[in-house]
């Protein structure tokens, strides 16, 4: 009995690691992410007021009724494009490549 449960705890272990390291996406706006790049306190900053900016955005977006569920979708989709754009100028070219070298190994390990 006791083998059984062993058993069945490693295999539960193994199936909890594979997947917590199968499609995990990169959190680009954490202080974890932050701290990995090295981010200066004046980019943790300008990172910081570059959510809160964009969440009020993104939350007045949510909150339109009078927006489709295309238009909402498109807002949204035009608000992470911008939203985007601006986190990269904040960061320096070797964190830049750093993040996107990181996304690139992690989608490359998500097809196999």
């Amino acid at each position: 009995m006791k083998k059984v449960m062993l058993m069945v705890a490693l295999v539960f272990g193994l199936v909890v690691l594979s997947a917590e390291s199968y499609g995990q996406a990169i959190k680009y706006y954490s202080t974890e992410v932050m701290d990995e790049i090295n981010a200066t306190d004046e980019q943790r900053a300008a990172v910081k007021e570059l959510v809160a900016r964009y969440k009020v955005q993104f939350d007045a977006v949510k909150a339109d009724k009078s927006l489709s569920k295309e238009e909402a979708q498109a807002e949204r989709k035009k608000l992470t494009s911008a939203r985007a754009k601006e986190y990269w100028k904040i960061l320096n070219p070797e964190q830049t490549k750093y993040l996107k070298d990181k996304a690139k190994a992690i989608k490359e390990a998500n097809k196999k």
